[in-house]
């Protein structure tokens, strides 16, 4: 089989790709800096023909229209498992609400309550073997590929290859996008004098040799800058609350 001859099959627009979606739909995503944010940026625009869609996501990277307006109440809920300053926001237009969740038993609980529809990730592109990167979410995405009923992924060259369990093929694929949107970033956090005492008081908490787990913001970069100036040897693994 040609590889590339399938992947042009397969290539559609984003509005030929939205056209899956249906009223009473269970619409997952992929997480961070995989979410689908080209497909997501258009979704308000099948509002007038769509209702009650449940899109499932977890650290909203963007303020879409599709939850951010209020006029989207009734068309589409945002059920999201973890709250950034987008779903925040809009959580008193009613287009928003929260699901608490336990990470390592997310895929299993919500299936075992709604079995999605469809999933929409991103991808880096393919190679000569017809498989794709989930790249930098390999969280969730496997578990609802191999459930949903129709998978559309947006192909992105800004994403790299990473390595493990995180090939997807192309058979496995329903519908591809393309996309170059640059990745969302999170700035260095300014620290405060109030951050740098708080990080002073819990380093002094941390023994020598100890690892330790941080998330992003001033309190876990001045307990790292802290441990830093006191030249604590720790391990600081970095990473999304929502690895935790």
């Amino acid at each position: 089989m040609k590889y590339q001859d399938l992947y042009q099959r397969k290539l559609v627009s984003v509005e030929e790709a939205l056209e899956n979606i249906k009223s009473n739909d269970e619409v997952v995503t992929a997480l961070a800096m995989c979410e689908p944010a080209t497909l997501l940026s258009s979704l308000h625009t099948i509002k007038d023909r769509v209702e009650n869609v449940s899109i499932v996501n977890a650290m909203m990277q963007y303020k879409y229209d599709f939850y951010m307006k209020p006029e989207m109440k009734g068309h589409f809920i945002l059920n999201s498992w973890f709250y950034t300053e987008g779903p925040r926001a809009a959580h008193e237009l009613g287009t928003v609400s929260y699901v608490p969740m336990q990470l390592h038993q997310f895929s299993k609980k919500r299936m075992a309550f709604r079995t999605p529809r469809i999933f929409m990730g991103c991808v880096s592109p393919m190679d000569k073997h017809g498989y794709f990167s989930l790249s930098l979410s390999t969280v969730i995405e496997k578990d609802f590929i191999e459930n949903a009923d129709v998978v559309i992924m947006e192909v992105n060259p800004r994403l790299p290859r990473t390595c493990g369990d995180t090939n997807v093929h192309i058979t496995d694929i329903d519908y591809l996008v393309e996309s170059e949107r640059e990745l969302p970033e999170y700035p260095s956090a300014i620290l405060t004098e109030k951050d740098h005492i708080i990080g002073e008081y819990a380093a002094e908490l941390i023994e020598d040799g100890s690892t330790i787990q941080i998330g992003f913001g001033s309190i876990p970069g001045a307990i790292a800058t802290a441990c830093a100036t006191r030249k604590i040897w720790v391990c600081i693994q970095r990473c999304l609350p929502i690895l935790y």
